[in-house]
């Protein structure tokens, strides 16, 4: 068990030392929740320059930005802006020169996404950046989230290189394979600053008070095979036993019993297990799962089997179907309607970075491996 929380002397200490290096190009390898978002705001605050092109490929960056500004009241002098929510980038442009012209203090974030859209993706960039080199006159940086996710490919990085030419300074972030982003510079000499997992490098007493705290539990499966009868060879790993065979999960049997552990609902008749307090049985819940999609319906229809259909509320987060950013959107509406039910998301490979819900409190990993960057990531 331990906990991982952002302490902000290292996220002033971080910023200030960015923020006076001469160095171009910089590359922020800052573990899980350490709260990327709020130092590359923090990095624009202290610095000499008033704009930040913030370029990602991850559309929930643009969400996590926008509300952090819109919100924090020590953010007042920054804004952010998105061509795309304007009928022309002129019309954006126009309010950024109105905004930045009115206060010398003033500053701004310029979303530029990698993304397409319905039309031909080239011009979707060249339309998000036409006239941008107007704004080089009151200094520019650019910022480039989850770096290692798609910006790194040719594709993205010829769009990036348009705003490199008008920023004294880039710098990458990313939580996870930091490395893989490095083709963004080219053959420039980066300056990387490191901070690693947040369980290594907190110190109790440097702890904020609104931190988040992270309890992890770790159930023994050998403990679970004695105590459920489950023969071990069945227990290889969660693909082999999230694999579907008559609409059902191939272990059911598992998943029904570590549910009902969990969440208190273990009925006469089922095998002996101490009863603990290993979630928040009232919170919200994300499951990850192993393997493909295809066994999220079955898992699905086993919660609503065990709380019962009216009691619980089950969202299944597929690619098939939805982005990240409007999952977030999703899951955010359906939390506004939650009632007095309880909640459940599942989801395989949607929901890895970017995704904030404030109101979840538990993660089940049903997931093969144990290495703590993923795993990190997904708290």
């Amino acid at each position: 068990e331990f906990r991982r929380v952002l302490f902000r002397s290292d996220t002033e200490n971080l910023t200030d030392e960015v923020v006076s290096d001469e160095s171009e190009y910089i590359q922020l390898d800052l573990c899980p929740r350490y709260g990327k978002t709020r130092t590359l705001i923090e990095i624009l605050k202290k610095s000499q320059n008033r704009v930040a092109f913030l370029s990602s490929y991850i559309g929930t960056v643009r969400t996590s930005y926008k509300n952090t500004i819109d919100e924090l009241s020590n953010y007042n002098n920054i804004r952010f802006f998105d061509p795309d929510f304007y009928n022309t980038t002129q019309e954006c442009l126009t309010d950024v020169f109105e905004w930045l012209n009115s206060d010398i203090s003033h500053k701004c974030i310029y979303y530029v996404a990698l993304t397409g859209s319905n039309d031909n993706e080239i011009n979707t960039f060249e339309r998000r950046t036409s006239n941008i080199e107007k704004l080089d006159k009151y200094g520019c940086m650019t910022f480039v989230e989850e770096a290692d996710f798609g910006a790194e490919c040719d594709k993205q990085i010829k769009k990036l290189n348009k705003l490199f030419k008008f920023s004294n300074k880039i710098i990458t972030t990313t939580g996870t394979n930091a490395d893989k982003a490095n083709s963004i510079f080219g053959k420039n000499d980066i300056k990387k600053y490191f901070r690693g997992y947040i369980s290594h490098v907190l110190k109790d007493n440097e702890r904020s008070k609104n931190a988040v705290n992270i309890k992890w539990n770790i159930l023994n499966n050998n403990h679970m095979v004695e105590n459920l009868g489950i023969p071990k060879n069945e227990m290889e790993n969660f693909s082999d036993m999230l694999r579907v065979s008559d609409g059902k999960l191939s272990n059911e049997v598992y998943f029904r019993q570590v549910l009902k552990y969990l969440y208190h609902k273990l009925e006469t008749g089922d095998r002996k297990m101490d009863k603990v307090n290993l979630v928040d049985t009232n919170g919200v819940t994300m499951i990850f799962t192993g393997g493909n999609n295809e066994s999220h319906v079955p898992l699905k229809n086993l919660i609503e089997d065990i709380f019962g259909y009216d009691n619980v509320l089950v969202k299944i987060l597929d690619g098939d179907y939805t982005s990240n950013a409007d999952a977030e959107l999703e899951v955010k509406d359906a939390i506004a309607d939650l009632g007095n039910r309880k909640m459940f998301l599942i989801a395989a490979g949607m929901c890895n970075r970017s995704f904030s819900i404030k109101e979840i409190s538990n993660i089940i990993l049903f997931t093969n491996g144990g290495k703590i960057g993923r795993a990190s990531c997904r708290e």
